[in-house]
């Protein structure tokens, strides 16, 4: 009796697990739709929580075809420089010579 009991058991939630499968199944496009549109407003809303931490702006842009950038900020060179050194444009500071360190020429 038990062991009859225990396979009626076992053959309904292996129906009831068949049954949550096939329905998921059937909205796997939508779920996908979904979970993509969630993932890209998460990237946009820590975008934005970085530039307003940081007070990055959009910059101006013209139809000229011309860039000119003026105090101009690079978000890594910033970081790396975490003691308030100057990168100035095009110019390897000294220090980063001395290290051997990468960095990205900017401006």
């Amino acid at each position: 009796m038990i062991l009859g009991a225990e396979d009626k058991l076992f053959s309904m939630e292996y129906d009831m697990f068949c049954e949550i499968r096939d329905t998921i199944a059937k909205e796997v496009v939508r779920i996908q739709q979904t979970a993509k549109a969630i993932a890209q407003t998460d990237v946009f809303a820590s975008l934005s929580l970085v530039a307003e931490h940081n007070h990055y702006v959009r910059p101006d842009m013209n139809e000229k075809g011309m860039i000119d950038i003026k105090g101009g900020r690079h978000p890594v060179v910033e970081k790396i420089h975490d003691r308030g050194e100057c990168v100035y444009r095009n110019r390897v500071p000294e220090k980063q010579r001395e290290r051997r360190r990468r960095f990205m020429a900017h401006g």
